[in-house]
């Protein structure tokens, strides 16, 4: 290694220092000189295939590479064919899946006018708890049954108070650990009662918060233990 260094110089070690006390000399012509401390062979042909396995530039103008050689090589490439087709697979599996969800999507939609038709002509007495009519005729419905989720209620409310502009709806329901509240008011019904302020107050009780305008408001709070005094505070509101 001493003898190589006086020779050759400290330029040997461009590609970083050998850890070992004797070193190989690997001159290209004219071209390049390096110390090398790896293994050697007589001919390329014991070699056999190369594969680069990563590069790096340890400083300017000089490019560390490493690569596996032989039955190493071999089994490197196999390993990444492997890695390749897990890949091709998970790529295959996520365009089926986004596929399948955006069928699933699309059969939905075409399902909502349906529905919504469905939510037009439905009996409301096979649907809201209670109808009740106080001094100045306007309608109130309630309901608080587990049955309907946010898109039963968002629809039937407005689908009820469009066609009987004299109405109110108010629906109470869980979704989720919170305590929803949905208020729609008609047209004539919205000039005295306010959904708005139905969605505050009732949602206040429930220990959160709501509103909205005068015709629809929504809110809620966590409180499933006040649902019972949220409808009678409702009730109060509409009918008082």
């Amino acid at each position: 290694r001493g003898t190589a260094e006086q020779k050759y110089g400290f330029k040997i070690y461009q590609g970083g220092v050998v850890p070992v006390k004797s070193v190989r000399i690997v001159s290209i012509e004219d071209f390049d000189v390096e110390a090398c401390g790896g293994t050697h062979v007589k001919k390329t042909k014991d070699v056999e295939l190369i594969k680069i396995t990563k590069t790096k530039r340890i400083q300017d103008g000089v490019v560390r590479l490493e690569f596996v050689s032989g039955p190493t090589a071999r089994e490197y490439v196999k390993q990444q064919e492997i890695e390749q087709l897990k890949k091709a697979e998970e790529s295959v599996q996520k365009e089926l899946k986004d596929k399948q969800r955006e069928e699933e999507r699309q059969k939905a939609k075409e399902k909502i006018p349906a529905l919504l038709e469905q939510i037009a002509t439905l009996s409301s007495t096979g649907v809201i708890d209670e109808i009740e009519i106080n001094v100045n005729s306007i309608k109130s419905c309630f309901t608080n049954s587990k049955q309907y989720d946010e898109f039963f209620h968002m629809n039937f409310g407005k689908k009820l108070v469009k066609e009987n502009p004299n109405s109110v709806y108010v629906g109470i329901f869980e979704s989720g650990s919170t305590i929803r509240v949905i208020a729609y008011s008609g047209d004539e019904a919205s000039k005295s009662k306010n959904a708005g302020n139905i969605a505050k107050s009732v949602a206040e009780i429930l220990g959160g918060a709501g509103g909205g305008d005068a015709k629809f408001a929504q809110g809620g709070g966590k409180d499933t233990s006040k649902i019972d005094e949220a409808i009678a505070e409702a009730k109060s509101m509409i009918l008082g």
